[in-house]
């Protein structure tokens, strides 16, 4: 073998001696041409294979010497497993099934495509401040639905002032209100002339309850009042005889009950008569139907006495 190591060759030797010393030179050639492909291997390994790399801590797919080494794609990968204890490396087309799925979900023209990312875009009709609808857009769901929630709260202050106002209105308008100072509950007080009227909506008429007792001129009277204040005017007043008595007929009705206006009966005849005083002289003539009282017919009896004389 030469010395380059890349060629052999048959030599002649005069002597043993020469021959082995040829022998020699033969191996050290040889031996330096396998360490030189060994080094050679080695380092096309280095440049070209997934090593370990102590400094990373890590396997590194560089490729190159040195300063000139580039970082390299790892291709045909099968698909690794996607789980929460998976240390799998996987593959590009699992991330675009993942991303083009969010993409799906979230909508609003998102898009994963050739590894990009697209930003969705949310437009969401929104009522501002002073209650006017206008469109906005947002960029992600969380500005999105911040956007809905101020909606929401504007909306609810809308309505809340809208009911204030409407309240307002009505104690503006409102016949009736409660006076705090006086306590009393007043009707159309800031009204003239007006007349109250609480019939239904096919004009019947229409029950007032809870009415106190009055106590001014000025003040309604309940019926419990009014049937005692018949009863006492009952029991003092000339009524005519009836031509029934109902049983159980309360004063209020007794007063409109059916009477014959042909006798009167003063007081209870079942107590005894009772004295009739103060009449005035009713006519004495042929038709007369008016009461005598006593000073009248004393004259008459007087005057006939003179007539029969004898004491």
């Amino acid at each position: 073998m030469k010395k380059e190591g890349d060629a052999v060759e048959d030599a002649s030797y005069d002597s043993v001696v020469a021959a082995f010393s040829g022998v020699g030179t033969s191996f050290e050639a040889l031996q330096k041409k396998i360490t030189q492909s060994n080094t050679q291997v080695t380092e096309n390994v280095k440049q070209n294979a997934l090593l370990w790399n102590e400094g990373e801590k890590a396997f590194v797919a560089q490729h190159g010497e040195d300063s000139g080494k580039t970082n390299s794609k790892i291709k045909y990968l099968s698909n690794g497993d996607i789980s929460a204890s998976s240390s799998d490396a996987v593959a590009g087309n699992q991330l675009h099934a993942l991303g083009s799925g969010v993409a799906k979900t979230l909508g609003g023209e998102a898009k994963y495509e050739n590894g990009t990312w697209t930003s969705p875009k949310f437009t969401v009709k929104t009522v501002t401040t002073d209650g006017k609808d206008e469109e906005k857009s947002y960029g992600n769901v969380a500005e999105a639905f911040a956007g809905v929630g101020t909606s929401f709260t504007n909306v609810q202050n809308k309505i809340t002032h809208e009911i204030n106002n409407a309240i307002s209105t009505v104690k503006g308008e409102s016949l009736v209100k409660f006076d705090e100072e006086t306590q009393h509950i007043n009707i159309g007080g800031e009204k003239d002339n007006a007349t109250i009227n609480i019939a239904d909506k096919n004009k019947s008429d229409r029950i007032l309850s809870g009415v106190k007792e009055a106590e001014h001129d000025n003040e309604a009277v309940n019926k419990g009042q009014l049937d005692r204040e018949i009863e006492e005017v009952r029991s003092v007043a000339v009524l005519y005889d009836e031509e029934v008595e109902p049983k159980g007929v309360t004063p209020l009705l007794r007063s409109a009950r059916k009477v014959n206006k042909n006798s009167v009966t003063f007081g209870d005849p079942s107590t005894g008569t009772v004295g009739l005083h103060n009449v005035g002289q009713g006519k004495v003539v042929e038709n007369s139907a008016d009461a005598i009282n006593g000073s009248q017919l004393f004259e008459t009896n007087k005057t006939v006495a003179s007539y029969l004389g004898g004491g």
